[in-house]
């Protein structure tokens, strides 16, 4: 009876993602937390209906899209980092063949360009499994990063005209975007995977 009635207000669907593949009934307050022995532990306003398959798609497609963040954004460091001494080599070729500037462009939109590849796929992945709220996260990441290679791959260019400096000036606010999407991406994400969602009803002790 109690199944029943949890299954029939919860939609027969996972209240986490939607899905109703796998269903199990879960308790909101823990058994071991204290309320094995009280009457209210078993009964419906408790109980939720979760589906581990799609808890555990998240779970992962989450952990497999921060790593090639991080991986990302170390990758746009090392071109930042190296900028002194690349920008040097490419005074020094365009002086002799007139090309320097051309060449360093190329390969710092061939860099940037597979970089952002990287995220791409664990990046569709979790628009796939969602839920809203998440992917509105991480598009933002997204954005913030596509900001972030649109800078780095102009510098050259702005570099052959004399003109690298404000886009230089530009670079702390984009890093700064960055690391602030990427906290919201995992508040949103730990919500997602750690706390069962309001489903609009109220219960109590």
């Amino acid at each position: 009876m109690v199944k029943a009635i949890v299954h029939d207000r919860d939609g027969g669907v996972c209240v986490r993602c939607g899905s109703d593949r796998d269903l199990t009934i879960h308790h909101r307050v823990n058994r071991g937390m204290g309320g094995a022995r009280e009457p209210w532990i078993n009964q419906a306003h408790n109980l939720l209906l979760s589906s581990p398959v799609r808890s555990e798609q998240r779970q992962e497609a989450y952990s497999t899209f921060l790593a090639a963040w991080d991986q990302a954004e170390k990758n746009f460091d090392g071109l930042v980092d190296s900028w002194e001494e690349e920008s040097s080599i490419a005074r020094e070729v365009e002086w002799h063949s007139g090309d320097g500037w051309e060449s360093l462009g190329l390969d710092w939109a061939r860099q940037t360009h597979e970089v952002e590849q990287s995220v791409t796929g664990p990046l569709e992945a979790i628009y796939l499994l969602g839920p809203d709220e998440v992917q509105q996260r991480v598009g933002n990441m997204a954005s913030a990063l596509a900001n972030m290679r649109g800078l780095l791959m102009g510098i050259p260019r702005l570099a052959e005209q004399g003109s690298a400096d404000s886009a230089w000036q530009e670079h702390p606010r984009l890093k700064v975007a960055m690391i602030e999407a990427r906290a919201r991406f995992l508040d949103a994400s730990r919500a997602v995977l750690q706390t069962a969602p309001d489903t609009g009803r109220k219960w109590f002790r």
